[in-house]
C-alpha cells in the first residue's frame, strides 16, 4: 500500500495535468448571512480521479474529508490525488458584504478543481432581500419561495473552469438572442442604461452579421450552447473574467470589432494553453486581421506601432504564409474542436502542422527561434545583356547563419520606367547574394513592400498619421474655457494616458517634450493647422525635434460635431488631416510614404545631384516650423530630374496649406496664371523664358509643373527689369518722382554687402561699364524689393507656408537678403541651397 502512495506522490508531482476520467459533478450548497456578511456552504463529489487543485483563495476552510490516498493543503488551493471515483466533502465560509457595492462579483464562491467540471448549485437567501438579484451563469436556473427564504438552483451539464456569483441592489433585464447553436444571454441595469430596442436590434444585427469571423477559432464547435454579456458601465472596475460570462462595457455595443476580439479571447482564456502574448497574437490574427478592410495597411501598423502581441501575430502570419491562410485557419479550427479544454500548447499545434502538412516540416520555425529582422540591401552592379538587365543584390540580415535553420522568403518588388515586377528570394543566410533579370533598366527596389516580415520599418516608411496619438501618450494643451467642449474628447485621450495643461507651450519649448502634443483650439504654428470654423478639424505634424512623437491640432464647432467624429476616429487613424462635418468625412488626407525597405537606384547624372543616403522625408521635417524657405537655384546649377518635385512633394505631404514663389519678373504672373487655365502651353510658357537668364529653366518648369498639378498657388516676386536697368544705368536720382514713389524704403547702409559687390566690380571689366555707386544701388534696390513683396505675401496669406525660389547668390550671407528680410522683422525661415552633393539647411 505504500508504494502505492510513493507512486501517486511521483505522479502528483510530475504529471500536473494529467486527467484519468470524466469531469467531476460537484454537488454545491450555499447560504447568504447578510446580517453577518457571510456566505456558508459545502461541496461533494465522489467521482473525482487523477490530480485536482481546488481555489481556495479568499476562502475559509473548516472541514476536508476525502477518501483520496493524498491531499496537500497550501495557502491558495487544496491539492487531491485520486484514486478513481474517490468522495470529496469540504465545508467553507467566506467574508461577503452585500452592500458595500452595487454589483459584487464573488470569486471563488466556492472551492472549485484547476479542471473542468460540472456542477448543481443550491443557494439559499433569504426572502427580505429578494429586491436584491442573484445571477450565477449557468445552464439551468430555477427559484422557489419558502416562508423565510428564496431558493436558488444552477445546474450546468457542459464542463466549464473559472465560476462566480454576481450579487447586485440593482434589478437586471435580460434578453435572449441566438446565433448557430449558441443562445446568448445579454444583461443589462436599467438603473445604469436606458438601453433602446433600437440599440440593442443594431448590436445584435451586426453580431449575426460578423460572427463568422468567430468559426475561424472554433467557436460554434464549443460544447458549450449558452454564453452570458454583462453590461457594466466604462469605469467598472477591470475583473477576471469568468466561465461562459463576459463582461462588456457601453462602448462595445458601438464597435462590434472590439466586442468579437474581448468574446473570442473569452472563449480561448481557458481551453487552449497559451502564453498571453501568444493568445493574444493569434486572436489578433484569427479576428482583428481577418475583419480588417485593408489587410495591408494593418500589417503596417502592426509593424509601426508593436504591441507585446505583435511577434505572435507576424509568427502566425509567417506559419499562414508557408502552408496558405485557409490551410492554417482550418487547421487551427480542427485542432481547437479536437483539444478543448486538454491545455494544448503551441507546440502541439506546431506538430498538428507538420502531421497534416509534413512537406512544410522543414520550414517551421518554433517561436521561440523567430527573431525581429533588420534587414539591408546593396546593389553590387547591373548589367545588360540583350533585352535584359541582371541585378546583382546583396541582402544583409542582423540574424547569424545559425538561426536560419530555415529560409525566410523575402518579397521584393522592383520598378522600371514603364513596369513593376514582384517576386519572392528565400534568404538561408546571413550575408547572401542573387541575381535577378527585369526587361527594362531598374529605379527602385522595394524589399517586403506587402508587410508580411516582422521587422522595423526604414523612415522613410513611416507615416505621419492620427495613429501616432493612440499608440503613444502625451499632454493636451487648451484654455480653461475650452474645458467643456472637449470633455468628451480628453477623457477618451485621459484613458490612453494623457495629462491635462492649461499652460499654452511655445513652438521653441516643443524640443523639451519626449511626448506628444496635442493643442485644442490653440494653433502653435497658424501655417500648418489653419481650420474650417464649422466641423470636427484633426491634424498632426511630426515632432521635428523628436519624430517618434507628434503635435496635433484640434478645432470642434460643437459638442454634436464631436460626438459624430469620435464614432470615426480609430477608423481614420491612418490619415494625417481628416475634416468631418455633420458626421460626414469631407477631408481625408494621407500622408504618402514609400511601400518597403527602398534601394534607390541612381542614374549617371542623379549620381552628381544627390547624396545617396539623402532624404527629402528628413529635409522636410527640419521646414515644418518656419513659415518660409528660401531656396537657392542658379543658372549653371545641374538639374536633376524630379529633384525639386520630391523636394516639394515631401512638404506637402506635411502641410497643403503651402504657397510658392518665384523670383521672376511681375509680368510672368499673368503668364503662369494662363498656363494653370490651360490658356497656353507649356511650349508657350518655356518662350518666355529665353530672356531669364540669372535661373534654370528646367528647374524652374519642373516646379511650374508640379505647383499646377497640386493646384498650389504660385506668385512672381521678381524686380521690374526696366526699372533696375534704370537705376543700373543712372542711379536712384535718375528716376522720376511717380517711380521713386512706387520704391519700397531702400537702406543704402550695408557695408559688408558694398564691401562684398566691390570685389566682384574690380574684378569683371564688365561690371566696370557701369558707376559702382549706381551698380550697388540697383543691387540693393533688388534686395530690398524682394524683401518687400515676401513681406507683403506674408502679410496676405498669413495662415500659410512659403516656399521662395530665388538666385542662390542672393541667399548664401547673412548681410544679403536675409539681412533686408530681418529688417522687416521677418525672422521665422530658413535657407536651403542645393549643390552638387547634397543639401544644406541654415536656420536663421
Amino acid at each position: 500500500m505504500r508504494l502505492f502512495t510513493y507512486i501517486l506522490f511521483f505522479l502528483a508531482l510530475f504529471l500536473p495535468n494529467l486527467s484519468l476520467g470524466t469531469p467531476p459533478f460537484l454537488e454545491i450548497d450555499l447560504e447568504i448571512y447578510p446580517e453577518l456578511n457571510l456566505l456558508k456552504g459545502s461541496l461533494f463529489t465522489d467521482n473525482l480521479n487523477g490530480e485536482y487543485k481546488f481555489k481556495t483563495s479568499d476562502l475559509t476552510i473548516n472541514e476536508v474529508q476525502t477518501s483520496s490516498e493524498i491531499l496537500f493543503e497550501q495557502e491558495e488551493f487544496l491539492k487531491v490525488f485520486a484514486k478513481e471515483e474517490s468522495s470529496l466533502y469540504i465545508s467553507f465560509e467566506k467574508n461577503l458584504n452585500l452592500h458595500l457595492l452595487p454589483i459584487t462579483i464573488v470569486h471563488p464562491p466556492f472551492p472549485y478543481p484547476d479542471k473542468p467540471f460540472t456542477y448543481k448549485i443550491n443557494l439559499k437567501f433569504p426572502n427580505n432581500l429578494e429586491n436584491m438579484e442573484i445571477l450565477i451563469p449557468s445552464e439551468e436556473s430555477e427559484i422557489k419561495k419558502d416562508q423565510n427564504f428564496l431558493l436558488y438552483t444552477f445546474k450546468t451539464k457542459t464542463p466549464l473552469l473559472n465560476p462566480c456569483i454576481i450579487i447586485s441592489t440593482f434589478k437586471l433585464e435580460k434578453i435572449k438572442f441566438s446565433y448557430k447553436n449558441f443562445i446568448f444571454y445579454f444583461y443589462y441595469f436599467p438603473q445604469l442604461y436606458n438601453l433602446s430596442e433600437k440599440d440593442l436590434k443594431r448590436f445584435f444585427e451586426n453580431f449575426k452579421t460578423f460572427a463568422h469571423h468567430l468559426e475561424n477559432i472554433g467557436t460554434f464547435s464549443h460544447p458549450s450552447k449558452i454564453f452570458h454579456l454583462i453590461l457594466v458601465s466604462e469605469d467598472f472596475p477591470k475583473i477576471q473574467n469568468f466561465s461562459n460570462t463576459l463582461f462588456i462595457n457601453y462602448s462595445s455595443l458601438k464597435d462590434i470589432k472590439q466586442f468579437l476580439h474581448c468574446l473570442a479571447k473569452k472563449k480561448l482564456e481557458d481551453e487552449i494553453h497559451l502564453e498571453e502574448e501568444i493568445k493574444e497574437g493569434l486572436i489578433t490574427y484569427l479576428i482583428d486581421y481577418q475583419f480588417s478592410e485593408n489587410k495591408k495597411d494593418f500589417r503596417k501598423l502592426q509593424a509601426l506601432f508593436p504591441k507585446k502581441e505583435s511577434k505572435a501575430f507576424f509568427y502566425f502570419l509567417f506559419l499562414a504564409e508557408r502552408i496558405g491562410e485557409k490551410n492554417f485557419i482550418n487547421l487551427f479550427k480542427k485542432f481547437y474542436e479536437d483539444h478543448i479544454f486538454n491545455f494544448k500548447s503551441l507546440n502541439d499545434f506546431l506538430v498538428f502542422i507538420q502531421q497534416n502538412y509534413p512537406e512544410f516540416k522543414n520550414f517551421i520555425i518554433p517561436y521561440e527561434e523567430f527573431q525581429k529582422l533588420n534587414l539591408k540591401a546593396e546593389v553590387k552592379s547591373i548589367t545588360q545583356e540583350k533585352d535584359l538587365y541582371l541585378i546583382d543584390l546583396t541582402l544583409y540580415t542582423n540574424l547569424n547563419s545559425k538561426d536560419l535553420v530555415k529560409s525566410i522568403p523575402i518579397s521584393l518588388k522592383i520598378e522600371t520606367e514603364r513596369e513593376s515586377k514582384l517576386l519572392v528570394l528565400n534568404l538561408e543566410k546571413e550575408t547572401q547574394d542573387f541575381q535577378i533579370s527585369v526587361n527594362e533598366k531598374p529605379k527602385v527596389i522595394f524589399i517586403d513592400p506587402e508587410y508580411k516580415l516582422w521587422r522595423d520599418l526604414n523612415f522613410e516608411e513611416i507615416p505621419n498619421c492620427i495613429a501616432k496619438l493612440f499608440y503613444s501618450q502625451g499632454t493636451i494643451i487648451l484654455k480653461k474655457d475650452d474645458l467643456p467642449i472637449y470633455k468628451k474628447f480628453i477623457d477618451y485621450f485621459r484613458k490612453l494616458g494623457y495629462k491635462i495643461s492649461f499652460s499654452f507651450v511655445e513652438f521653441s519649448e516643443i524640443s523639451k517634450f519626449s511626448e506628444n502634443l496635442i493643442y485644442l483650439d490653440i494653433s502653435p504654428l497658424t501655417w500648418q493647422f489653419n481650420s474650417p470654423s464649422e466641423g470636427f478639424y484633426l491634424k498632426v505634424i511630426p515632432n521635428p525635434y523628436n519624430s517618434k512623437y507628434v503635435i496635433g491640432y484640434l478645432h470642434v464647432s460643437s459638442q454634436n460635431e464631436l460626438d459624430w467624429a469620435l464614432k470615426s476616429l480609430v477608423s481614420l487613424n491612418f490619415y494625417s488631416e481628416i475634416f468631418i462635418q455633420s458626421g460626414k468625412v469631407i477631408l481625408n488626407r494621407e500622408d504618402k510614404t514609400l511601400e518597403g525597405i527602398p534601394i534607390f537606384i541612381p542614374s549617371s547624372l542623379e549620381e552628381t545631384c544627390i547624396k545617396d543616403n539623402f532624404s527629402f522625408r528628413d529635409e522636410a521635417l527640419k521646414l515644418i516650423n518656419s513659415q518660409m524657405v528660401l531656396v537657392g537655384i542658379e543658372k549653371d546649377s545641374p538639374f536633376c530630374k524630379d529633384y525639386f518635385k520630391n523636394f516639394l512633394q515631401s512638404i506637402y505631404n506635411l502641410n497643403t496649406n503651402i504657397v510658392l514663389a518665384l523670383d521672376l519678373p511681375p509680368s510672368f504672373q499673368k503668364f503662369l496664371e494662363d498656363y494653370f487655365e490651360n490658356k497656353i502651353s507649356e511650349s508657350q510658357l518655356k518662350e518666355n523664358f529665353k530672356n531669364i537668364d540669372y535661373l534654370n529653366t528646367e528647374v524652374v518648369l519642373e516646379i511650374i509643373d508640379w505647383a499646377k498639378m497640386n493646384k498650389v498657388k504660385v506668385f512672381t516676386i521678381g524686380t521690374d527689369s526696366e526699372l533696375f536697368l534704370k537705376i543700373l544705368n543712372n542711379g536712384l536720382k535718375g528716376l522720376s518722382q511717380k517711380e521713386l514713389s512706387k520704391l519700397p524704403e531702400i537702406d543704402l547702409l550695408n557695408p559688408s554687402y558694398k564691401d562684398y559687390l566691390s570685389s566682384l566690380f574690380v574684378a569683371s571689366e564688365n561690371l566696370q561699364k557701369f558707376n559702382f555707386e549706381n551698380f550697388y544701388e540697383a543691387q540693393v534696390f533688388k534686395l530690398e524689393d524682394l524683401a518687400e513683396k515676401i513681406k507683403k505675401l506674408l502679410e496676405t496669406f498669413k495662415s500659410n507656408q512659403f516656399i521662395i525660389f530665388i538666385q542662390r547668390d542672393l541667399i548664401m550671407q547673412n548681410w544679403k537678403l536675409p539681412y533686408y528680410l530681418q529688417k522687416r522683422n521677418i525672422l521665422n525661415f530658413k535657407t536651403i541651397n542645393p549643390n552638387d552633393k547634397d543639401i544644406k539647411s541654415i536656420e536663421y
